[in-house]
């Protein structure tokens, strides 16, 4: 599972062991084991764990599951690794429409 956080803002999904991970990104200084990307810090665990058990780890580091904004993150989490994590976005059968954890829903061009 990763986190991402911005100056007080975390989220979260899960790449590979295999990531070099940076200490800061350009805008702003993350926390030791956190990959700095665009003013945001992602944390990278290799723990493995199912949807929900991801989702209370993330919450008790104050963080939330990765909510993926821009095609950019896309393209550069992509690329680190080829494996599948668990990102902040479910299926809600009543809106028929994938939700992220903090309610919105997924955008068409994602």
């Amino acid at each position: 599972m990763a986190a991402v956080t911005q100056p007080s803002f975390q989220s979260t999904f899960s790449p590979g062991s295999n990531l070099e991970l940076q200490k800061s990104s350009a805008c702003c200084s993350c926390q030791e084991k956190w990959i700095g990307y665009k003013c945001n810090c992602y944390f990278i665990s290799n723990e493995v764990k199912t949807w929900e058990e991801s989702k209370k780890y993330c919450a008790s580091q104050n963080s939330s599951l990765f909510h993926l904004k821009r095609e950019d993150e896309f393209q550069y989490f992509r690329n680190l690794s080829k494996d599948v994590y668990w990102i902040g976005l479910l299926y809600d059968e009543t809106r028929d429409a994938w939700i992220w954890e903090d309610g919105s829903i997924l955008s068409n061009n994602l």
